[in-house]
């Protein structure tokens, strides 16, 4: 199990002058290195993707196309980015709450129920 640092014991001893120089120095060089993930390799045939999904392909059987091209992608992981992919631009349409004969009002009430009650108007 491990220890938790003393953080004032750091505080102490580490030159935060010299870790904001480093870290600073590293953003001007561009050496950010950063961990290849699944979708890094997926943009790279993102537009064919999107049309086999377009076209009526599965998710199962896009992953088994991947996966013998040599890229090991699974159903889940597929599934996931295009999904992804597809509804990242998408806006949420708010349905009405209100027809020709109903009003939707605000109704004080206890917790636990419904903040709105609706109310019939009948002719």
């Amino acid at each position: 199990m491990s220890t938790k640092p003393n953080v004032e014991e750091l505080d102490a001893k580490l030159d935060f002058n010299l870790i904001n120089k480093n870290l600073t120095n590293l953003i001007e060089t561009g050496k950010l290195p950063r961990r290849k993930r699944m979708a890094d390799l997926l943009d790279k045939v993102k537009d064919a993707l999107l049309r086999a999904r377009a076209a009526g392909a599965s998710f199962a059987a896009l992953a088994a196309t991947l996966k013998d091209q040599g890229l090991p992608v699974t159903e889940p992981t597929l599934r996931k980015y295009l999904n992804e992919q597809t509804h990242s631009n998408r806006t949420r349409k708010r349905k009405s709450t209100t027809d020709s004969n109903e009003a939707v009002v605000k109704a004080k009430t206890a917790p636990g129920t419904p903040p709105l009650r609706k109310i019939s108007h009948s002719l």
